[in-house]
């Protein structure tokens, strides 16, 4: 017994009004039953003075061939190429329309690019694209629902090092703690107060070092304690608790993140587009004050955009 093979015809009328139409179909079988005949289809209208119009109609529920599928498709994309200035649209089996355009086929996966977005689809969750919206059946428009961009997701990535020592230099802070917070989650997170911190303990360190070798302090140290109000121990402590206050609240936030530094000194975390705080706590360097007795600490506040990373990288030094 002969077994049925797939067959492909494509048939072209051409006139003197100079309309033509190009119908290239398929009819394929599987387990010696051939299937309900799929059909490609591509028209012009008015070839040279008009404007052209496409449509594309593929059901792939029935496409049990890889082979078949990549043949329909690979078609589809010559057609693209051919009548690319043309708005595609796109239906889902879950009943969302795209305008958008058909960029690419891989892996039975076609790539439709949508609203500045290149979206990825298993043909298995297609309905049908056609070339030209205007097109479109009536009732198939009105039955679908307008699709809406969703955000693309991105990350937030850096490298943390320590000092080591004049003859190493800096290291990756393997193991050091990294928090990540939403801004829209701890509204009450005052940034100014951290990085106050940072600063206003970092030139108190400067200016306990000149006292103790040359009994004096520079007037631009000084002046830099003095901006940072940190003139005297009881302002400092009042600061260093407030900081380590503000940063438990990123630590502890509700739907944050936390990871850690890998042995390359790399951390990355995925994240939704928006604002966020990093906290990042040295494993290999800490300090004399509440805020950092477990570890050295550094704040940043990044901004997430759609689809893109933000880097919040650090080293922390013997200060």
């Amino acid at each position: 017994m002969k077994k049925k093979r797939s067959i492909t015809k494509c048939s072209s009328n051409k006139g003197f009004s100079s309309k033509s139409s190009i119908l290239p179909r398929s009819n394929f079988g599987a387990f010696g039953q051939e299937s309900s005949p799929q059909s490609l289809t591509a028209a012009t209208l008015g070839r040279y003075p008009s404007p052209v119009a496409a449509v594309l109609t593929l059901n792939f529920v029935t496409l049990n061939s890889n082979k078949m599928k990549k043949l329909i498709l690979i078609t589809a994309m010559l057609i693209v190429s051919t009548f690319s200035f043309s708005q595609n649209v796109l239906f889902l089996k879950s009943g969302d329309k795209m305008n958008g355009k058909l960029d690419g086929y891989k892996n039975d996966t076609i790539i439709f690019k949508f609203q500045g977005n290149k979206l990825k689809f298993k043909t298995s969750d297609i309905l049908s694209i056609y070339f030209d919206e205007k097109l479109v059946p009536q009732e198939q428009s009105k039955t679908a629902t307008p699709a809406e961009t969703k955000p693309l997701e991105g990350r937030i990535t850096g490298v943390v090092t320590f000092y080591f020592n004049k003859n190493y230099g800096d290291k990756p802070d393997v193991g050091a703690e990294v928090f990540i917070a939403d801004s829209v989650g701890i509204p009450d997170f005052n940034f100014a107060t951290v990085d106050s911190f940072h600063y206003g303990n970092f030139y108190r360190g400067i200016a306990a070092e000149y006292k103790q070798m040359k009994g004096s302090v520079p007037s631009d140290v000084a002046e830099q304690v003095k901006k940072w109000n940190v003139e005297d121990k009881a302002l400092f402590d009042s600061l260093d608790r407030r900081a380590a206050t503000n940063l438990f609240k990123i630590k502890y936030a509700k739907d944050g993140f936390k990871t850690v530094v890998d042995g390359s000194g790399n951390y990355s975390v995925k994240v939704k587009p928006g604002v966020y705080y990093v906290f990042i706590k040295s494993n290999n360097r800490d300090g004399l004050t509440v805020t950092e007795i477990t570890g050295k600490v550094h704040c940043a506040k990044v901004v997430v955009k759609d689809g893109e990373d933000a880097n919040a990288s650090t080293n922390f030094g013997l200060r």
